[in-house]
């Protein structure tokens, strides 16, 4: 009914609350990704790279940490004392080693700009409003908005190769089909609608070539947090 980033529920009417793959998209794109000259401080990149500016890194932490926090504030108001709260999303890598997934469709943006089908100054101030935090991160908030004891948080790996066979065009259609679900609003958005389908099938052929190089595509690193609301003074 409205973002999570804010109040959903009545006081104290949850008593377990679950949430999956949901807490690592942000609420906006991060502030400060252009100066105020109107230069873009992340070229080259699409969300935090290897190339990105300890000032990029800094301005998408801030928004996480906001988002993050006024979850947990919210959750907070709604969950009973001593409720549950369980909650799972893609994270635990460092920040200056993106996912594979975004270098492909960074590469596959930039590969459209050198044809000509999308502006290079798009592009350049074009950032997905994604961050995948470490657990000591999470940690760190958790602990610092004081309202949950944390039981539990960890990694784990999601494989995907479950749903793959060792047919390479069903394997390159699985994960295309995926990453299309995931991206094809924020890219129609920032580009136009008119661009998907020749960008996916880009994307695709470049997906193809990742696995016939034997680069895994099966896993996606993950966090486990598991807490309690804290019982009342």
């Amino acid at each position: 009914p409205r973002s999570f980033y804010g109040r959903v529920f009545p006081n104290c009417s949850l008593h377990f609350v679950y949430s999956s793959c949901a807490l690592h998209w942000l609420s906006q794109v991060p502030e400060g990704l252009v100066s105020n000259q109107g230069v873009a401080l992340n070229k080259g990149n699409i969300m935090i790279g290897k190339t990105s500016l300890p000032e990029v890194q800094e301005a998408y932490y801030t928004q996480f940490n906001r988002d993050f926090t006024m979850f947990l504030k919210s959750r907070a108001k709604e969950i009973v004392p001593g409720g549950c709260m369980v909650l799972t999303f893609p994270g635990s890598v460092p920040s200056t080693h993106p996912h594979f997934n975004s270098e492909l469709l960074g590469s596959t943006l930039h590969d459209m700009v050198l044809e000509g089908m999308i502006e290079e100054g798009k592009l350049d101030k074009f950032n997905i409003p994604l961050y995948l935090a470490s657990v000591k991160e999470v940690r760190e908030l958790v602990e610092a908005e004081g309202s949950f004891v944390l039981h539990r948080l960890q990694t784990f790996t999601i494989d995907w190769s479950i749903h793959m066979t060792e047919d390479l065009d069903k394997r390159t259609e699985f994960f295309t089909g995926f990453m299309r679900a995931a991206f094809e609003s924020l890219l129609a958005n920032a580009f136009g609608e008119a661009i998907i389908d020749d960008f996916f099938f880009k994307f695709k052929m470049r997906v193809r070539g990742h696995i016939i190089a034997r680069q895994p595509i099966e896993y996606l690193n993950c966090l486990l947090v598991s807490m309690t609301r804290k019982l009342e003074d």
